[in-house]
């Protein structure tokens, strides 16, 4: 690790504390006194996901935060809380490639493990996110899920 005032290699740990599913440690440079924060986190390896049509994409987290985020639109819930249920989702996700062997994993999988996931949270929040997941096409399709929520 580098100094990012002066480039220096002397850097030592001055303090360490967990925060959240990440490690934060104030951290010194040995040459030049520069006092700065680094986080460090475990990266999970993450599968393709393999869309309705069949074309493959790479997992990305910025897509699963930003539909949790429409859900969870004007709902009582933190950017924490949200960043927090985006871990247990890559969380249950990688669980799902070790049981399951794979590299891959359907969209549909990724939408039911994001459903579940809000369910347990924000009733709203789940029926906004199910009637774009679900395509609802219909009052039907709304009154279905409500019924089977209650």
């Amino acid at each position: 690790m580098l100094c990012p005032k002066c480039s220096g290699t002397k850097i030592g740990v001055i303090d360490s504390r967990a925060v959240d599913a990440s490690v934060k440690r104030r951290r010194e440079c040995g040459e030049c006194g520069f006092r700065f924060t680094t986080f460090e986190r475990v990266e999970l390896q993450l599968p393709s996901v393999i869309k309705k049509n069949g074309r493959k994409e790479p997992y990305s987290s910025e897509k699963i935060l930003k539909g949790f985020m429409r859900a969870f639109e004007k709902r009582d819930i933190t950017m924490s809380e949200i960043d927090t249920l985006v871990r247990s989702f890559e969380a249950e996700l990688h669980d799902f490639m070790q049981r399951t062997g794979s590299k891959e994993v359907s969209s549909a999988v990724l939408g039911e493990t994001a459903l579940k996931l809000i369910a347990g949270v924000d009733q709203i929040a789940y029926i906004r996110f199910a009637s774009v997941y679900k395509e609802f096409s219909s009052l039907d399709d709304f009154y279905n899920i409500l019924k089977s929520i209650e």
